[in-house]
């Protein structure tokens, strides 16, 4: 029999089905999954992510009312800059002098249809509150990027998920206050069509029609790369999970008048993600020796393979790589390559559909002793490998 372990943002998948994922389940996640699915949401594989999204709409807001405006784009960075705030992504996040924010993870070991799950951070998330005020008076516009369409529309439409969540409950319960005025958030979403040139002009557009001093997304690399040139120019606050931003910020370029002083990362550094990941194969896996990193060849492979290679190879791993072609139906011929390198372990990385997929196929195949899938939440693998 294999091993296998699935990755999540802390607290998600053992919170959506109590049951049978975990032995223990945070009150708080739980409820945002309810509203989730009560907002007419999908709980896809990657509905995770929506995670990574969800607590930035009211960290503006909160922002926002500390610096006492909603146009003043220096005061809220700074406000966001000394900002400690308990979300559902976490307890007491905050940046750090690169803009980047810290959060954990959980990792679930499944071993013969029993789940292990253990959160790798040991704060407990709480939900964020927004407290009831009068009726609005005016609006601030958040724009959002993302891939409603198109090859990266798994993760585009988890991401327009957290964050029209977060909007539509900000809203309900009347708006905000900042300096005597109450505001409602009017947000503004393009779809990328996941296409670079499309992204970059969706942005052009956004910024140039519509107006407004925040921006939410794209949360894909290569798209991102393409818009922080056109916000930062213009003093709006941005917000990506994106993996390249760290190669966007430091303490020099996010501070007044630095390059990037308006964008932040709304997720952790992915070198202390691959820590985190690899804290949690030594746990689960402790005589683990040999990787495979098994993923899609496109665009994004040239950024996070190197890093995700570096990740385990400082756990003590040897590493190798097997890319397959975008849209590929038949892992199998792929798998096959993978097996010939003798793994311990194969991680299937960032297309949650994908990698389900792959597995079937890994497991038919006997590829490995055990399988890492990255973002696929417990909840649905269990669904779909009961």
């Amino acid at each position: 029999t294999s091993e296998i372990y699935t990755s999540l943002f802390v607290g998600s998948g053992r919170c959506v089905y109590e049951t049978g994922v975990g032995a223990t389940c945070c009150d708080e996640v739980a409820e945002y999954w309810d509203r989730y699915t009560a907002a007419g949401k999908e709980l896809t594989a990657a509905a995770a992510v929506s995670l990574v999204y969800y607590d930035y709409p009211a960290m503006l807001v909160e922002a926002m009312q500390q610096a006492g405006t909603v146009t003043d784009t220096d005061a809220i960075v700074a406000a966001l800059e000394g900002l400690t705030y308990d979300g559902v992504l976490g307890n007491a996040m905050s940046f750090d002098d690169e803009h980047i924010i810290s959060h954990g993870y959980d990792l679930c070991f499944v071993d013969q249809g029993e789940y292990d799950c253990g959160n790798f951070d040991p704060d407990t998330p709480a939900a964020p509150v927004v407290e009831e005020v009068a009726a609005p008076t005016g609006t601030v516009k958040v724009g959002l990027i993302t891939s409603l369409t198109g090859d990266f529309v798994v993760y585009g439409d988890v991401i327009e998920g957290g964050v029209s969540l977060a909007v539509e409950e900000i809203n309900a319960a009347g708006g905000f206050e900042v300096d005597g005025t109450v505001y409602t958030i009017d947000l503004v979403t393009v779809d990328t069509r996941s296409d670079t040139s499309a992204a970059a002009a969706a942005a052009t557009e956004l910024i140039r029609d519509e107006g407004g001093d925040f921006l939410i997304g794209p949360g894909i690399d290569h798209f991102t790369e393409l818009v922080i040139p056109l916000t930062q120019p213009e003093k709006i606050i941005h917000l990506s999970s994106s993996t390249l931003l760290s190669d966007f910020l430091s303490p020099e370029n996010v501070a007044p008048g630095g390059e990037n002083h308006y964008l932040f990362k709304t997720q952790s550094a992915f070198t202390v993600m691959m820590e985190l990941f690899g804290k949690g194969a030594k746990a689960f896996l402790p005589d683990s020796e040999k990787s495979v990193i098994f993923l899609p060849e496109d665009d994004i492979v040239q950024w996070i393979t190197p890093m995700i290679q570096g990740g385990f190879e400082a756990i003590g791993h040897s590493v190798e790589t097997v890319a397959y072609p975008p849209g590929t139906t038949d892992f199998a011929p792929f798998l096959t390559k993978a097996k010939a390198l003798e793994p311990d372990l194969v991680h299937f990385w960032y297309n949650p559909p994908d990698e389900m997929a792959a597995l079937r196929d890994a497991l038919e195949l006997d590829v490995a002793g055990a399988y890492y899938l990255h973002s696929v939440d417990p909840g649905v693998f269990k669904e779909e490998f009961p």
